[in-house]
């Protein structure tokens, strides 16, 4: 699993123009359709192509039928499936890419808890198109397995 992620500080930098294409897709978990869109448009300007899922159960059925998958965005407040479920049963598939935890909470508790469930980092939510950017350019340093 790759080491933990963190957002940079001063939140990235928005691409301008049009990235060159990176090889791999990023599965995108939100219950939220407006979350979903708009992560979807971020991905895609960072060059890699998006595929979204509404619940943890098509979440995990998307990343069994993807080959290329290189990096999932997760919302952990989700029904009935919870984003800690669906990266525990993740890793239980052996997914050693980076699987990152978006939440509007993050204390302590939830670090903890989210360390634990084997996430590989957090991006704050209401997430934005520099950290979603600073985060899809952190994906080309881990190769996927």
């Amino acid at each position: 699993m790759p080491g933990w992620w963190t957002p940079p500080l001063d939140g990235g930098t928005t691409p301008q123009h049009r990235p060159r294409q990176q090889s791999g897709t990023v599965l995108i978990v939100d219950d939220d359709a407006i979350s979903r869109r708009l992560a979807q448009r971020w991905v895609k300007r960072g060059g890699f192509r998006a595929v979204a899922a509404a619940s943890g159960e098509e979440a995990l059925k998307r990343f069994g039928e993807l080959t290329d998958v290189v990096g999932v965005t997760l919302d952990l407040s989700m029904e009935p499936m919870d984003g800690f479920e669906v990266c525990r049963r993740l890793r239980a598939l052996n997914a050693s890419i980076p699987i990152v935890a978006v939440t509007g909470t993050d204390d302590a508790a939830t670090r903890a808890r989210v360390e634990q469930c084997g996430f590989s980092g957090i991006l704050p939510k209401p997430a934005s198109a520099d950290t979603m950017a600073a985060w899809c350019k952190s994906l080309t340093a881990h190769p996927s397995t």
